[in-house]
């Protein structure tokens, strides 16, 4: 006998909480970059790398269908670089997002807060 387990709506709420969160564990850097090729499902880093910027979030939260994470370029930091990207990637190097965006010049007199939502949403068939 075959049957198909259903999967309870305080299941689903269950896994759907418990993912987001083992994702924000895992996401654990960021790191910024001045790449300018369009991100691709395979990229597995930066193409090129701010010195110095691979580092911990600064902070971020998980909601109810989201997970979102903080990163902050102080007015001190990294000036001189044209900033056109982002990753987010865990302790081993694993990328697990990459971000492009028209470059940025940084610089003494601007501070850059990247803020990168991610929506997670599971439904049931």
């Amino acid at each position: 006998m075959t049957t198909t387990a259903m999967i309870t709506t305080a299941g689903q709420d269950q896994i759907q909480t418990d993912f987001l969160q083992l994702l924000a564990d895992a996401i654990q850097f960021g790191e910024l970059g001045t790449g300018t090729t369009a991100a691709t499902a395979s990229d597995t880093a930066v193409e090129s790398s701010v010195s110095g910027s691979n580092r911990r979030w600064d902070s971020f939260e998980v909601g109810s269908d989201y997970v979102e994470f903080v990163y902050t370029a102080g007015f001190d930091e990294f000036d001189g670089n044209d900033i056109s990207e982002i990753v987010g990637k865990d302790s081993e190097g694993t990328v697990f997002f990459r971000i492009t965006f028209t470059a940025q010049s940084k610089t003494t007199t601007n501070e850059f807060i990247f803020t990168i939502r991610i929506p997670i949403t599971f439904t049931q068939n």
